[in-house]
């Protein structure tokens, strides 16, 4: 299954997912990404994923361990996909004179980016929607680089889902799990996968919007 998410990808418009028409009305061949490419490649192995939430859950856990094959390196889709900037967080720093491992973040910034189609106009497939946030802790330099509700091309070291384990803190000191969920849409008849909260390191970021 790794293998299918690096299938060679198709060419695609810089800053969102639709095509276009040209001037003959000849329908432009849509872009094809390689999230998408993962994502049908699991729904058609587990046709009745809508079934309960039995079956949501054994999707969410498959597509989890999927994702967690590329901890400690880059995940293959996410350099390819349109991401809005929603905003930065900075960690407080230490009241006292010793530095200890709540504050190790002192001074830094936790930045959260968007995917989907409202938050960064992009949306994979008629056939299911997708959402995720990724978070990702950088120095004020370069939080301060960012602009808000604009959209970014993205990457970085694929460190974990959020969790409650260690991987990740918010400024608050609080923590929380954002693993993979699938939902019914609010608006239509088809599954609203919810990829979760990657957490990056190493961020790198290109404004495209």
């Amino acid at each position: 299954m790794k293998n299918i998410i690096f299938m060679v990808v198709i060419s695609m418009v810089l800053g969102g997912c639709s095509s276009n028409t040209n001037k003959s009305n000849v329908q432009i061949q849509e872009p094809s990404f390689l999230l998408k490419e993962l994502l049908d490649s699991l729904l058609k192995e587990s046709p009745n994923i809508m079934n309960n939430d039995i079956t949501k859950q054994d999707f969410a856990n498959v597509l989890t361990t999927e994702l967690q094959k590329y901890r400690g390196d880059t995940l293959p889709f996410l350099s390819e996909l349109p991401f809005e900037f929603e905003m930065s967080m900075e960690y407080p720093k230490s009241p006292f004179d010793f530095e200890s491992e709540i504050y190790k973040n002192a001074g830094k910034y936790v930045v959260k980016f968007g995917f989907g189609k409202y938050s960064s106009k992009c949306k994979l497939s008629d056939k299911y929607e997708t959402t995720f946030q990724v978070f990702s802790i950088v120095d004020k330099s370069t939080a301060s680089q960012l602009v808000d509700n604009s959209l970014y091309k993205i990457n970085g070291t694929f460190n974990d889902f959020s969790n409650c384990n260690g991987s990740f803190t918010l400024p608050s000191g609080k923590c929380f799990n954002g693993y993979p969920r699938i939902s019914k849409s609010s608006l239509y008849e088809i599954p609203s996968i919810d990829l979760g909260t990657l957490i990056i390191e190493n961020l790198t970021f290109t404004k495209i919007q």
